[in-house]
């Protein structure tokens, strides 16, 4: 007579002979111990699917899932072994397992927030799953404060904008589920006739685009930056403006302010007509009369008279008198003459070739 083996986990309702290579095929999560209050709530969810979908027999639920611990999960549940010993660890219920880990990873301050966070979860706008998603692990986490189903659903529906919430309470959901069904559907109907917005799908088109807007307003922001600062220039030496003292014998001239002997004229230039400078030092722009002076005046002649050497006026070419202070100058508005004459003596006229006879 042949005997029936034992068919494997998963396979039939004798899950007495599950083994842990069956549920590691399965790919259980590991817990490290720092996920926090929401990651444990994750763990729990995960692990348990888990042990369902593999069949795993309640009396080793404890010892499959603590064989994924790594780090401080698995520190504290070593400890938890020397304490109780491991036989009796490992023989815990599932339930009095996940208390334990919930007193160790979801410290005391930790969980108060998130029992204010309940009290005060609201749904923003039309975002209807964000609000359930976030209910769901808020009750997972401080189950204490809905102990009941009527409490359960009636925090939900408190969390519910008040356009939905009215229709919600007057429809008296039975269940939990319900409720968010029913609400789910007010909400399309909201956003479609306009009393609530939708911000959830330009949300996402926003996060998209924010990288990019904030690498152009950062490079906006450098170069107005640029444009504004002024380049950081070396300093300027000072320089000494501390007049030198005079330590010529010449007096100083009461009419240009410098030294120069009584008999010699002031130097003033014939360009500017300012003291102090010839017209060979002179900065200003040349004028049209310094150049027309210059070209009409002929060299000076070997004629022995040495009054020659003097300069005259530029503009009508007599001695004595400048040209800004010539009495034939051409007034503004004044018809500008065609020619010039100049005055030159005999001896000057013989030798030039080009003076006719009589002139």
């Amino acid at each position: 007579m042949l005997r029936r083996s034992q068919p494997h986990c998963g396979n039939t309702s004798h899950t007495s002979d599950c083994s842990y290579k069956s549920f590691v095929g399965c790919k259980p999560p590991s817990f490290t111990g720092v996920e926090g209050a929401v990651g444990l709530i994750q763990w729990l969810e995960k692990m348990e699917n888990t042990l369902d979908i593999s069949s795993c027999p309640e009396h080793h639920k404890v010892r499959y899932a603590a064989g994924s611990f790594s780090k401080r999960a698995l520190t504290w549940w070593n400890a938890q072994i020397r304490a109780k010993g491991r036989d009796e660890a490992v023989a815990m219920p599932w339930s009095e397992f996940k208390l334990l880990l919930r007193n160790e990873f979801c410290p005391k301050h930790e969980l108060q927030q998130l029992e204010v966070e309940l009290s005060n979860h609201v749904m923003k706008g039309a975002d209807h799953m964000t609000f359930t998603t976030r209910y769901h692990e808020l009750v997972a986490l401080v189950p204490e404060m809905v102990p009941t189903l009527e409490k359960l659903i009636d925090r939900y529906v408190a969390g519910l904008p008040s356009c939905i919430q009215s229709i919600v309470l007057a429809a008296n959901p039975a269940t939990l589920e319900s409720a968010i069904a029913l609400s789910a559907k007010l909400t399309g109907v909201m956003v479609k006739s306009g009393v609530l917005k939708d911000d959830t799908g330009k949300s996402k088109e926003t996060a998209a685009k924010k990288p990019e807007h904030h690498q152009k307003k950062k490079q906006k922001v450098i170069e107005n930056y640029a444009m504004a600062t002024p380049l950081r220039q070396v300093p300027a030496v000072p320089v000494n403006t501390t007049p030198k003292n005079y330590v010529g014998m010449h007096p100083q001239c009461m009419q240009c302010k410098f030294h120069h002997p009584a008999t010699v004229q002031c130097r003033q230039c014939n360009n500017c007509g300012r003291l102090g400078h010839r017209t060979q030092q002179c900065r200003a722009p040349v004028t049209q009369a310094t150049n027309n002076a210059a070209v009409a005046i002929p060299a000076p002649q070997n004629t022995g008279n040495h009054n020659n050497n003097h300069r005259g006026c530029y503009n009508c070419g007599e001695l004595g008198h400048f040209s800004r202070d010539c009495p034939k100058r051409v007034q503004p508005g004044a018809q500008v003459p065609r020619g010039r004459a100049f005055m030159i003596g005999a001896a000057a006229a013989r030798q030039d070739p080009a003076t006719g006879t009589g002139m």
